[in-house]
């Protein structure tokens, strides 16, 4: 009997260690600390890595704390096979990639998905995108997103313009397309100004028309070589038909140009000296 009882003793006691140890290890949600941190990590090495938006931390955070208590299940299901352990893992990590990508693909840099899509749902406030645009353009940059993970040299650029010229409306591809030229127009006009006002030529011009004109002139010309960026023959028969209006102030620029490389030309012909001449 006392044998018996001692038995018994120690096993309640292995019990109450077992969960001792259990309680330990989890917090009140039943879930490991050792999950936590490791979600905890391997959240804070995407923020690290990307550029992301404040209000989709949480649910990165969320993301990932779910993929590694699947992950924690592979190693209870499985904890004498290496193989089989390894292959679900694999396979968990593809299934949240998507989640994990909603997360960083909108942004200015990360180069993750297509470079407009990517913009156009970081703008999707000021762009005024609905939910079902921003789900549509989503869903494009997802498959680009997976397209680029397999082949990193892959060119997404057709899919992802055509996903803003045909998901926007023209109000929001003209506002769209303003935002993403934006320094590259500043930079043309600035420059432009410049070279115009170095030649003594600015005064011939009203400044603030001449500005605006300019100004429309250089978004449509970098709205048509992002749309026809791959299409050369589209690309100078849009740009020949935008040229039949350009302005006046760009005009006398073409001109400098013609009449530099005339100077260039001249300077580059050899003349005759008079103690060549017969």
């Amino acid at each position: 009997m006392t044998k018996r009882k001692t038995i018994l003793q120690m096993f309640l006691l292995c019990c109450l260690g077992a969960s001792a140890q259990t309680a330990a290890t989890q917090g009140a949600d039943g879930i490991s600390y050792a999950v936590k941190l490791k979600a905890a990590e391997e959240a804070m090495a995407v923020r690290l890595t990307y550029n992301m938006r404040r209000e989709a931390i949480p649910s990165l955070e969320r993301f990932m704390l779910q993929r590694e208590r699947w992950k924690e299940k592979c190693d209870s299901l499985y904890p004498n096979n290496l193989q089989l352990r390894v292959k679900y893992k694999v396979r968990i990590d593809r299934i949240y990639r998507d989640s994990v990508n909603t997360c960083i693909i909108p942004s200015l840099t990360n180069k993750v998905s297509g470079e407009n899509v990517s913009k156009a749902l970081y703008w999707q406030q000021p762009l005024h995108l609905d939910t079902a645009q921003y789900h549509t353009i989503m869903e494009a940059a997802l498959d680009m997103a997976r397209r680029i993970y397999d082949n990193p040299h892959v060119d997404v650029w057709e899919d992802d313009i055509k996903t803003i010229t045909t998901v926007l409306d023209e109000k929001q591809q003209r506002r769209y397309f303003h935002f993403k030229n934006a320094l590259a127009v500043t930079h043309d006009m600035d420059n432009s100004w410049k070279r115009l006002a170095d030649a003594g030529l600015t005064e011939q011009l009203d400044s603030v028309a001449a500005m605006n004109q300019a100004f429309d002139y250089y978004h449509e010309l970098y709205r048509i070589k992002d749309i026809y960026r791959n299409h050369g023959q589209q690309r100078r028969k849009a740009t020949a038909e935008l040229d039949k209006h350009k302005p006046q102030m760009l005009k006398m620029l073409d001109a400098l140009d013609k009449q530099s490389r005339m100077d260039e030309e001249e300077k580059k012909t050899p003349t005759v000296g008079k103690e060549f001449v017969w």
